[in-house]
């Protein structure tokens, strides 16, 4: 039986021997593949913009001073640009301003409103004392002092 486990661990060993070399040499192999595209990519990458230097130099081989004609269409652009912001502001401002009176103007209306409506009701509150508490003493005393005339 001691035989039988021992044969059992060796073809254990064996086997996990055998596992081991075949991966170390895949990651050989992964590794190799993997250093030669990137020398592939290096080189390319390398030949591409040599390429475009070569294509930037025939194009325009030195800077060419900036002409009065290009400045006056950057300096028109820029008036441009600053008469649309002012213009912006402007009715920004406005509008704010608008709304600002608008607020201004109904707060008075309210205002003025409660305002007659005090007074209105300060006079119909004096006509109903002189309805109720002046006119029928000063009726009574017309009323009496004229009977005293008829007698």
């Amino acid at each position: 039986m001691s035989e039988l486990q021992r044969a059992v661990a060796l073809a254990e060993r064996r086997a996990l021997d055998s596992v081991a070399g075949e991966r170390i040499k895949m990651e050989l192999l992964l590794e190799s593949a993997t250093a030669q595209q990137a020398k592939r990519m290096a080189a390319a990458a390398a030949a591409s913009a040599a390429a475009a230097a070569a294509a930037a130099e025939k194009e325009d081989p030195a800077p060419q001073a900036v002409e009065a004609d290009q400045v006056r269409k950057l300096i028109g652009v820029l008036l441009l640009l600053t008469l649309m912001l002012l213009l912006v502001l402007f009715l920004l401002f406005s509008f704010l301003l608008f709304f600002l009176l608008s607020f201004l103007l109904f707060f008075l209306f309210l205002f003025f409103l409660l305002l007659f409506l005090f007074f209105l009701f300060f006079f119909l509150l004096l006509f109903f004392l002189f309805l109720f508490f002046f006119l029928p003493p000063i009726c009574l005393h017309v009323t009496t002092m004229y009977g005293r005339y008829l007698k």
